[in-house]
């Protein structure tokens, strides 16, 4: 962990996977390989280990979370669910009802979509300042 926090994605890799190697169900080394690979931009490898932590732990919400924000773009109903399932284990996760509005307003949902964004800024008035610019963003 101590390699990734310094961004030595490399080195991260490795200790990861000698983790798997000694314990191959240990769904928080298969999270955050999938952190290390989605910095990376290793999009496929990440999806694939956090699909692999959520099938050991099915309530991990980082790994629901993450893989979330993967799918948003590919499969924004699958988006939906998982951000449903986080906000369901954390119900002020204010970045997860954000994103989910977003994904809902792609959806064509727009009335719930900016619905979990006010609950979001309500939650985090911080991400106001988000909204404003991704709507000049467009």
């Amino acid at each position: 962990m101590a390699a990734q926090k310094a961004g030595d994605y490399k080195t991260a890799t490795t200790d990861y996977n000698k983790v798997l190697a000694a314990d191959p169900k240990n769904y928080r080394a298969l999270y955050d390989l999938g952190d290390v690979e989605q910095f990376q931009h290793l999009n496929s490898a990440a999806e694939a280990n956090y699909r692999a932590a959520l099938a050991l732990y099915p309530n991990f919400e980082l790994a629901m979370y993450n893989l979330a924000t993967l799918v948003s773009s590919s499969s924004p109903t699958e988006a939906e669910i998982l951000y449903q399932q986080v906000i369901k284990l954390d119900p002020k996760n204010a970045d997860a009802y954000f994103n989910l509005g977003y994904v809902l307003n792609g959806l064509g949902q727009k009335t719930q979509g900016q619905a979990d964004i006010a609950k979001a800024i309500a939650l985090d008035p911080s991400l106001k300042s988000r909204v404003a610019s991704t709507a000049t963003s467009g």
